[in-house]
């Protein structure tokens, strides 16, 4: 039989083929063609004014499934084809209709987990991602830059993000309980599944950032100060050295922020010097030399512990016949590794500052005495 249910496919040609199918037993049943049963059938619905105002609506025919329809009304099937199918359909579907009747009101009130979302697991979702990739940035910001300047700088509010991202995680986690009994007490149980969980981690996510952005602010300003206090350190110690002072106090820069109190301190290494005559005669004795060509940088915080900043040395920058480049002092030859835009400004023989970083033995930093100097007045002049 030619196909004129409408457009193949694989939904409709199984559909197709149990329409046929039910044709083929009608038309056996009845002892007509399956062509004759269909042409009878169109003219039966052409003449047809079924349904009527008296036929049956459909409360009426769950009432007759189960059995307590008003016998004035099922008399209406006798003079009416359509109702007494209806009827005839109803008796003979194979589950109850009262069992599928009761299956299709409790289903509304079913709650599935394929339209529902969990709340906390929303909450994770929406809010862990942002917070991972900002601890994450941060993490690779200081791993880069990282310096016992930078250090000195955290420190004073490393504490601040930490604990706040705890306090608010935990209120993130007793949120989600405590909003789903306030959509319980309004009935908005579902709004809250589907949407509580999202919008719980949203906030939970912004205040996040916000708690890891603030003190940056507050690093970036204690980063600078301690930077330039170093740098204004090692200006004096280069050019106490470069004027032959014998100048051996300690060099000492304060800082202050809104959440640093400090001071970067420089302090001369002085080399003892051996075999000078004592007065009077009778052998020799040791003395410290009068100029200091080494200087030990600190960063003390509020007046107590110390953080080493490096080391500073006053020398001639050197090439070697090797290629290396070195700075010598009269008691030492320092290794330099540099930036190479920086070197590009420094001339050979040139006096400068070599800058060492804790546990390294070459030079990270080298700036001329003459920048140093010019550095120098314009950091204290902005002091």
């Amino acid at each position: 039989m030619a196909n004129s249910f409408g457009t193949p496919g694989a939904r409709q040609d199984d559909s197709i083929s149990a329409l046929e199918a039910v044709a083929a037993a009608r038309a056996a049943r009845l002892g007509k063609s399956v062509d004759q049963l269909l042409a009878d059938d169109r003219q039966s619905l052409q003449r047809s004014a079924y349904p009527t105002a008296d036929c049956f609506m459909p409360h009426e025919i769950e009432q007759f499934a189960r059995g307590d329809l008003a016998e004035q009304r099922m008399g209406h099937a006798e003079s009416c084809a359509g109702c007494a199918a209806l009827l005839q359909s109803a008796l003979s579907w194979e589950r109850p209709f009262d069992v599928f009747m009761d299956e299709v009101r409790n289903r509304g009130s079913e709650r599935t987990t394929d339209d529902l979302r969990q709340p906390f697991t929303d909450a994770v979702v929406a809010g862990g991602p942002i917070v991972i990739l900002g601890l994450v940035a941060c993490a690779w910001w200081g791993f880069r830059d990282w310096n016992p300047d930078l250090w000195a700088s955290i420190y004073p509010v490393s504490w601040l993000p930490i604990a706040g991202l705890v306090v608010v995680a935990l209120a993130a986690v007793a949120a989600i309980p405590a909003g789903l009994a306030v959509a319980t007490r309004f009935q908005l149980q579902a709004v809250f599944a589907r949407h509580g969980g999202a919008m719980i981690g949203g906030v939970f996510a912004t205040i996040a950032v916000l708690l890891v952005s603030l003190p940056l602010v507050n690093i970036n300003s204690n980063y600078q100060e301690v930077s330039s206090a170093r740098e204004l350190a090692i200006a004096i110690a280069a050019m106490r050295v470069q004027d032959g002072s014998s100048d051996r106090k300690l060099i000492t820069i304060p800082t202050f922020t809104r959440t640093l109190t400090g001071a970067v301190e420089a302090e001369p290494r002085l080399q003892w010097v051996s075999d000078t005559p004592r007065s009077g005669g009778g052998g020799t004795i040791r003395l410290p030399e009068k100029v200091a060509d080494e200087y030990h940088v600190y960063f003390r915080r509020n007046g107590k512990d110390r953080t080493e900043l490096g080391k500073v040395y006053v020398g001639q920058f050197q090439v070697q016949s090797n290629g290396k480049l070195t700075v010598k002092t009269a008691h030492e030859t320092i290794e330099v590794k540099a930036p190479t835009s920086q070197l590009s400004n420094v001339k050979p023989d040139e006096p400068v500052a070599a800058m060492v970083l804790p546990d390294a033995q070459e030079a990270s930093s080298v700036l001329p005495v003459e920048a140093l100097a010019a550095r120098a007045n314009l950091l204290a002049a902005g002091r």
